[in-house]
């Protein structure tokens, strides 16, 4: 299918600042053009009808388009051309060609999120058929077009490709644009392998890959030449990856509870589609965040479902732990002293009575209880304040389910990391296996309560510890 361009300054311009920017001046595009060819690689510099005045167009630098450009193509050539992204020409060893680093400058301004008419997509920007072919995952809420890394690898072994067969730069740059069935059809229909010839016949958008990409090339060299182009920087902040919950989170539950803006989190997220993290077949997807945000998703890691709900407009489910002994119209008694000790909550104390109501005599709580029936609460005495033994410690085990965070265990059962890993002989970080026991420590007065947790759903759990 043939792909319709839209003009690049028009794109850009839609995203620059509304002031008309400087001019680059003092450039001798055919000393550039020369030198280009100069640097070899196979490159065969044209220099058909357009191309020339496609560079004039982008030196003037209107609305500063050319160097936000620049600025861009300073950060993702760093990562096109890191040691990881060094494919080699799978023909005669050698590295990606230096030009090739400009090609996304030309197509889409190295913009991420970039989406032609005929679907193509990424700032390659690469066919739906295509990324299939090189095992890009492309669905709903998430497609690997759009990574920058990934569709990187994917596009140089497609221009690989297509050189194997067209062995001309120029020839393989426009078929990687308009498609390889539509230049084969011009190459049949001219009767020759000349890309001039070819040119010639190109509709008036089929020409602008190739103008549009000498254009870049010319501006590029001139401007990294000089040192300026980084003079409008890519801007993103040092960022850190996480990894999502196991369900579909939207971009705005994130970025209403953490110290991002939501247009910051599309920018360090391209691949996600339709403002999601996705989670599709089992896996958690990574996510992008500034260093303070991330950090902060560490921590309230347990919020995150909570979060997407009530952006959703779904009511939180209510937890029921056990029957409430302080029931709803029920007078209540004085003559029930109950030790708060540190580190008690209501929801604590209300199970731990429970449990003390069904076996009175077994705590030194329940004793301390029965002996304070008979005081009169208005009238005090010595005998009255009785001090329970909060001191027994018990055994309990817990068995890990899947979906369980370190987080959460430690918040519900009032204990260090360091503790649960000295109480299991435990060496390594991650030990959080499902099926697996934990011994746990706890006091003996809230052993039931501790029980019941492992009767708990992984969402109860996670509303306790975010309660608690």
């Amino acid at each position: 299918m043939r792909r319709v361009f839209v003009f690049l300054f028009i794109v850009l311009v839609m995203n620059a600042s509304h002031v008309s920017g400087q001019a680059i001046k003092g450039v001798d595009i055919e000393a550039e053009l020369k030198e280009i060819e100069k640097r070899g690689q196979g490159l065969t510099v044209y220099r058909g009808a357009g191309v020339i005045d496609n560079i004039k167009e982008w030196l003037e630098n209107e609305n500063n388009a050319t160097r936000i450009v620049a600025g861009r193509y300073f950060y993702f050539r760093n990562i096109i051309s890191a040691e990881g992204m060094k494919i080699r020409n799978p023909w005669n060893g050698d590295l990606i060609p230096w030009f090739l680093y400009v090609l996304p400058a030309a197509n889409t301004g190295f913009e991420p999120r970039f989406k032609a008419e005929d679907g193509a997509s990424g700032m390659w920007p690469i066919p739906f058929r295509i990324g299939k072919k090189y095992g890009l995952t492309q669905a709903a809420l998430f497609d690997q077009r759009r990574d920058p890394v990934v569709s990187s690898q994917a596009a140089i072994k497609y221009l690989y490709e297509l050189q194997n067969i067209y062995r001309d730069w120029n020839k393989t740059i426009t078929a990687f644009s308009i498609g390889p069935a539509r230049l084969n059809q011009l190459i049949h229909a001219t009767g020759s392998l000349d890309f001039d010839v070819i040119y010639q016949v190109l509709e008036p958008e089929e020409r602008q890959p190739i103008m549009q990409f000498y254009a870049a090339l010319v501006c590029m060299q001139v401007l990294e030449k000089r040192g300026e182009l980084d003079k409008y920087p890519y801007l993103l902040p040092s960022t850190k990856t996480v990894v999502s919950i196991e369900q579909n989170v939207p971009f705005q539950a994130i970025s209403g509870n953490l110290p991002i803006e939501l247009e910051q989190l599309r920018e360090l997220n391209p691949s996600y589609k339709a403002d999601y993290v996705p989670y599709m077949g089992g896996t958690a997807f990574p996510i992008v965040l500034n260093k303070e945000s991330a950090d902060l998703f560490e921590q309230k890691r347990d919020s995150l479902a909570i979060w997407t709900r009530k952006f959703l407009g779904k009511e939180e489910p209510r937890i029921n732990i056990g029957i409430n002994p302080i029931q709803e119209n029920t007078q209540l008694s004085f003559d029930t002293i109950i030790e708060v000790v540190d580190g008690d909550t209501l929801r604590i104390i209300e199970a731990s009575q429970e449990v003390n109501e069904k076996a009175p005599n077994k705590t030194a709580t329940n004793s301390s209880i029965n002996n304070a029936a008979s005081v009169n609460p208005t009238t005090p005495n010595s005998n009255s304040t009785v001090v329970a033994n909060n001191d027994a410690k018990v055994w309990i085990y817990y068995t890990i389910k899947k979906g369980d965070a370190l987080y959460t265990i430690t918040d519900i059962f009032d204990c260090s990391t360091q503790e649960i890993k000295s109480w299991n002989a435990i060496r390594k970080n991650n030990f959080l296996i499902a099926g697996k026991k934990l011994k746990i420590q706890v006091p003996a007065s809230k052993k039931a309560y501790y029980q019941k947790i492992n009767t708990m759903s992984i969402q109860q759990k996670r509303n306790l510890a975010l309660n608690d």
